[in-house]
């Protein structure tokens, strides 16, 4: 199949199962180093045995940076995507590559009303923006017009993502402590009430649960 043959959001497409393609790989490593025996805790006492200390530590730490670097991959892809979407749909609507504004064509993701006016203006839409349809259903989109959801708007986390990882590896949390400590201050017992401390066996993060 020649260029110009080729479906019109091919190339969107192509930068989506891309994405995917990272996202599941992260998916799995994140299940396999979960399913390992990584973490190590230990019931420690004072000499007066008035404290008493749950000690948790890696015994293999997680691969934080890869991981990072994955999530980077999967979010640009999937942010580009959708520029790669809007330039298709420009060819198409004027049946020439490039089409007008070419340079500048983006999938605009803004915050208000505002911000996605000075977006057309800037031609970060090219030809499209003057079809009333589509510009409505973009901005039908735009996190703006969301201002009731429980959590973030999925494009503003993408987009937001994406621009961090412009400039840093994406951060990721695979547990709050690396090493750390519960500590118990309780009066001195004889015997000692039976403790016992159960793992979660899966994903990246390990918990200690006392019963």
């Amino acid at each position: 199949m020649g260029w110009e043959e080729r479906p019109v959001l091919w190339s969107a497409e192509a930068k989506f199962r891309n994405g995917s393609d990272h996202l599941e790989t992260l998916k799995n490593e994140v299940d396999a180093w979960g399913k390992r025996d990584v973490v190590a805790l230990a019931l420690e006492a004072n000499a007066d045995a008035t404290e008493h200390s749950l000690i948790h530590r890696w015994t293999e730490e997680p691969p934080i940076v890869r991981w990072g670097l994955l999530i980077g991959d999967c979010v640009h892809n999937l942010r580009s995507s959708l520029d790669h979407a809007v330039y298709g749909l420009a060819i198409a609507k004027i049946g020439a590559d490039p089409p007008p504004y070419a340079d500048v064509l983006a999938f605009p993701i803004c915050d208000t009303d505002v911000l996605f006016t000075k977006a057309l203006g800037r031609h970060r839409l090219g030809n499209l923006g003057s079809d009333p349809d589509l510009r409505a259903a973009l901005e039908r989109l735009q996190p703006y017009c969301c201002p009731n959801l429980p959590y973030m708007p999925v494009l503003a986390i993408l987009r937001d993502l994406d621009d961090q990882d412009k400039h840093r590896i994406v951060s990721i949390m695979a547990a709050g402590l690396r090493t750390g400590a519960i500590e118990m201050n309780l009066p001195p017992m004889d015997p000692w009430p039976h403790i016992s401390s159960r793992i979660w066996t899966r994903g990246p993060t390990r918990r200690a649960q006392r019963s």
